[in-house]
């Protein structure tokens, strides 16, 4: 019987070149295949490295199992080789008895025997086609998913494009959302989501936060944001424990820079006014807000000189029984006024450009603090 060969898998690898499996596609790009583009480099970049991990020891898992079936198969083959070998040896041996014993006559036993041996002839041959064709098909069978995984890891590093297969197995990201115009893009096939951290930085800010509608498992978000007047895209994320927002008054510090240049300190984004939306985080054990911005310019008629503005600051059920503080005041001038309900300023000369107030709410480890303008149109 011919030796048995274990087959390990041992496939020359396949060089890559400058392999590009295929040109980025709309669908790639649009998300709407098996790959997920991050706009934002400093998501992209680590989950991009995290996700060719993933492929290949997803296609080493892959190429185990393939070498165990095929050593099974391999088996499989030799084992019913060996029996139908055996039975032809067992007529072998009972014809050489049957001859032994007289029972049959030479020229009987010679053409049983001449039979026997062409039998065991054709079985052999065909046990090694058989087995020659297996591992023909084995090898090719194999050489096929080395090749898909190069191709896939290449595809993953050279176009930074994670798959939706990894991205439902992640639940921690930590950046600094460092990049030019930072972006959540893509965390809506992040489902399983739990962890958002990173050095929050004012360098730049999140404008669109619709993403975290669909990361309902979040429990820790650390985020600098800018424009929002409202935190509507966070009411999904019923687990929440622990929160840490920045809501600039600028989307970056270039623009805060030229502002201050220009020597004018008006804000440039939304000011965030409304956290109703994180009533639904009944599981929230921290929380921290800052907010700086700009609510909508207000019209005055000429010779108007007072203006009130009654509790514009939405909570959350966070802070219920909690005692808002506002403080109203005017630039340049001695005027300020304080209130739990109101925000009121008096002595208006209609030389003002803005009305300006800040407010602090704070109960146990909830806290919710900011400064306002209201930019004024005299007409």
């Amino acid at each position: 019987m011919k030796n048995r060969i274990t087959f390990i898998g041992a496939i020359c690898s396949i060089a890559l070149g400058m392999l590009l499996v295929a040109p980025v596609t709309a669908q790639a790009w649009g998300n709407e295949g098996k790959y997920v583009h991050f706009f934002d480099s400093d998501v992209r970049l680590p989950l991009t490295g995290q996700a060719a991990e993933f492929t290949r020891e997803k296609y080493d898992e892959q190429i185990e199992q393939f070498n165990k079936k095929y050593q099974k198969d391999y088996d499989a083959l030799y084992t019913n080789h060996d029996k139908e070998q055996a039975e032809l040896n067992d007529l072998m041996a009972a014809l050489d008895e049957r001859h032994s014993n007289g029972e049959i006559t030479e020229e009987e036993y010679a053409i049983e025997y001449d039979k026997l041996q062409a039998d065991l002839e054709t079985l052999e041959n065909e046990f090694t086609k058989k087995i020659e064709a297996f591992e023909t098909k084995s090898e090719e069978e194999l050489e096929k998913l080395e090749k898909q995984q190069q191709e896939e890891e290449a595809f993953i590093e050279t176009y930074e494009l994670p798959t939706k297969e990894f991205l439902v197995t992640v639940d921690t990201i930590s950046t600094e959302l460092l990049s030019l115009n930072p972006s959540l893009s893509g965390l809506e096939y992040v489902p399983n989501l739990k962890y958002f951290t990173g050095e929050i930085s004012r360098e730049w800010t999140v404008s669109d936060t619709r993403s975290l509608l669909n990361t309902p498992k979040l429990e820790i978000l650390h985020l600098p944001i800018s424009n929002q007047t409202n935190l509507n895209s966070m009411k999904n994320l019923i687990q929440l424990k622990e929160l840490h927002l920045e809501a600039g008054g600028y989307a970056n510090k270039e623009e805060e820079h030229i502002q201050e240049t220009m020597n004018d300190e008006r804000y440039t984004e939304a000011l965030l006014t409304d956290i109703s939306a994180l009533s639904n985080a009944t599981n929230l054990k921290k929380l921290s807000v800052s907010a700086e911005g700009a609510m909508p310019v207000v019209t005055l008629r000429k010779g108007t000189t007072s203006y009130e503005l009654v509790d514009p600051i939405v909570l959350s059920s966070q802070f219920d029984g909690a005692t808002l503080s506002y403080y109203s005041y005017l630039d340049e001038t001695n005027y300020s006024y304080a209130s739990n309900d109101l925000l009121k300023w008096e002595g208006l000369t209609g030389e003002e450009d803005m009305l300006l107030f800040d407010w602090d709410v704070s109960q146990g480890q909830f806290g919710f603090r900011g400064i306002g303008q209201i930019p004024i149109r005299w007409k």
